[in-house]
């Protein structure tokens, strides 16, 4: 049994958290009023089935709003609920691209364990947009929801 003086574990941390009352996605596809479940590359190949993923983090929904992968040298971290975004200088281009952040409902929307940050819920079935925002750049989303994005040199 635990004394109550212990730090609960990060997983303790995240079961016991209560799920926001909206979801957010961000993409580079506009104007998109329903969302349809897809299959998406996952890290260390987990086999999941085709999925709508959220956060409570609008700025770690925009950090996710263009592709990119980590085997490129992109990083994502968050402290504290701050978003830290650090993208090579060679694909510094990537983050010009407009955005679109959507918000959802989270009532359908479950807890996604895969997921190592503790941010991501994620549904099976369709999922109607409550709202939208555009930006002009990845930059700009992140930074607009108190996230902060970092030129990085490449990686010899």
């Amino acid at each position: 049994m635990k004394k109550s003086t212990e730090v609960p574990s990060t997983a303790e941390r995240i079961q016991n958290r209560e799920k926001p009352a909206l979801l957010f996605h961000g993409t580079i596809t506009p104007n998109l009023q329903e969302f349809e479940p897809r299959k998406r590359y996952t890290p260390q190949g987990a086999d999941v089935p085709p999925r709508i993923y959220a956060t409570g983090n609008p700025a770690f929904a925009a950090a996710h709003s263009f592709p990119w992968s980590s085997d490129e040298g992109v990083e994502l971290y968050v402290k504290n609920g701050k978003v830290l975004l650090l993208v090579p200088e060679r694909l510094k281009a990537r983050l010009n691209q407009e955005v679109t952040i959507y918000s959802f409902d989270s009532n359908n929307f479950n807890f996604t364990k895969e997921e190592t940050f503790g941010e991501t819920y994620h549904t099976e079935e369709k999922a109607k947009s409550q709202g939208m925002q555009s930006f002009n750049s990845v930059t700009e989303a992140v930074e607009y929801f108190g996230g902060v994005v970092e030129i990085i040199s490449d990686k010899q």
